[in-house]
């Protein structure tokens, strides 16, 4: 099994496929939709990349930073919906977090 460490320059479409191929849900498109959520990155270094979903009630779209583990499957960086704009979630990003990555 491929890790994802290994891939040279890897996309959201890479890690869909791999995080399906290892048995993961997190990309299918009932998973997506239950949950409203939408890519709204593209991969960025260390792995991360911006989701926003609809809030409890449908009224508004927050944001939450993903980061994509060696096996594929998806983890939640700090709190789910934690921010209220794609920039704030890409200006914590680069002050907090990937400072130093290589990737």
């Amino acid at each position: 099994m491929i890790k994802f460490s290994e891939l040279k320059s890897p996309t959201i479409g890479d890690v869909r496929f791999h995080n399906d191929r290892n048995g993961f849900c997190w990309f299918e498109k009932q998973t997506m939709s239950f949950f409203g959520s939408k890519i709204e990155s593209s991969l960025l270094k260390g792995g991360y990349f911006i989701t926003s979903e609809k809030n409890f009630d449908g009224t508004k779209r927050l944001y939450t930073i993903r980061k994509v583990n060696e096996d594929f499957s998806i983890n939640t960086i700090g709190s789910f919906q934690q921010f209220t704009t794609k920039q704030l979630a890409i200006k914590y990003l680069k002050e907090n977090i990937t400072k130093g990555e290589d990737k």
